[in-house]
């Protein structure tokens, strides 16, 4: 009777420790779950190059002083072509976008105006090229970025006076002048590391008193008060 119910007995426990047994291989067999990989959040922050290129428009305002004094003053309306690059960093911190910019661009603003007088004289406004450094503020949208700007500009340029009388000569003198500049825009991010944007700026000179020769041992000046206007296209590569 006793060997019986030993037997049972094992017969029970080895009956446990299979079940049991299978219970755990059950458990490594089911499948882990995984939560999806989600994508990063896009980030302006980090530095970029491009290129630029556009149009310009603005006004030189040149009043003849020195050797031609009490002549009225004649404003030009120079426009023309510009192309260069760029070059920055930004860095986001929520949906605000803080960054400095520099560019430099060649250009081909140029006009001339007459004064219309019996004895007229012609003057004329080209700008070579310009050189501008930035800070930039935007509000971040996701890949679209609105922002201004303001900063210091460079512009170098080439003043002539013609006196506009058969044979006499025309007296240039070039300059590179220092001014402001303030602009907005808009930046779009259509891939991760490239984006494109338009752009509009406005750059006062203010009033240069400039030399161009003399007549007679008088020196042949005038004071040029100058503005340009850019909009601008560009691309840009972020380094990340």
């Amino acid at each position: 009777m006793g060997l019986k119910i030993g037997f049972a007995a094992l017969v029970a426990a080895t009956a446990i420790s299979f079940s049991a047994g299978s219970a755990s291989a059950a458990d490594i067999a089911q499948p882990v779950y995984k939560a999806p990989m989600v994508a990063p959040a896009f980030s302006w922050t980090g530095f970029y190059i491009g290129a630029v290129a556009g149009y310009a428009w603005g006004e030189a305002n040149i009043n003849p002083t020195g050797a031609l004094t009490g002549f009225p003053s004649v404003k030009t309306k120079p426009d023309g072509w510009l192309a260069g690059g760029t070059i920055g960093y930004n860095y986001q911190q929520g949906n605000l976008v803080l960054g400095t910019e520099g560019e430099f661009y060649w250009s081909d603003l140029d006009g001339s105006k007459s004064n219309n007088l019996l004895v007229p004289f012609i003057a004329s406004y080209s700008n070579n090229w310009t050189g501008t450094l930035s800070t930039r503020l935007g509000v971040a949208f996701d890949t679209v970025l609105i922002y201004s700007k303001a900063g210091v500009a460079w512009a170098n340029n080439d003043y002539t006076l013609n006196l506009g009388i058969p044979g006499a000569a025309s007296f240039t003198g070039s300059d590179t002048d220092t001014g402001w500049l303030v602009g907005g825009g808009v930046e779009w991010a259509f891939a991760r590391n490239w984006s494109a944007k338009i752009e509009g700026t406005y750059m006062d000179f203010g009033q240069k008193s400039k030399e161009f020769g003399n007549v007679g041992g008088v020196p042949l000046t005038a004071d040029v008060d100058a503005q340009i206007s850019t909009v601008k296209f560009g691309i840009n590569y972020r380094f990340y």
